[in-house]
């Protein structure tokens, strides 16, 4: 900010990309937490991590990335079937 209003330089363009990113995950995540998600991946990671407590580098993405593949094939499903 000091450069824009004390040096006088012009302010940038907005990061799209960064915020159309930011938007994605509120609704992915607002979708999960509807569908009672959340506490699914919840209960997923508690299970696994209990068994393998060393492995929470390893356990952490793939859980994310099964809840995730979750929302997104049943979000692409939705539109593929939306009544024309």
């Amino acid at each position: 900010m000091a450069f824009v209003f004390v040096i006088g330089l012009p302010t940038g363009m907005p990061p799209r990309t960064v915020l159309g990113m930011i938007a994605a995950v509120v609704t992915a995540s607002a979708t999960m937490q509807a569908a009672g998600g959340l506490n699914y991946l919840a209960a997923l990671a508690d299970r696994s991590l209990r068994v393998w407590p060393g492995g929470i580098t390893i356990i952490a993405p793939i859980v994310a990335y099964i809840a995730i593949a979750f929302v997104v094939s049943r979000s692409v499903l939705d539109w593929l079937f939306l009544p024309s």
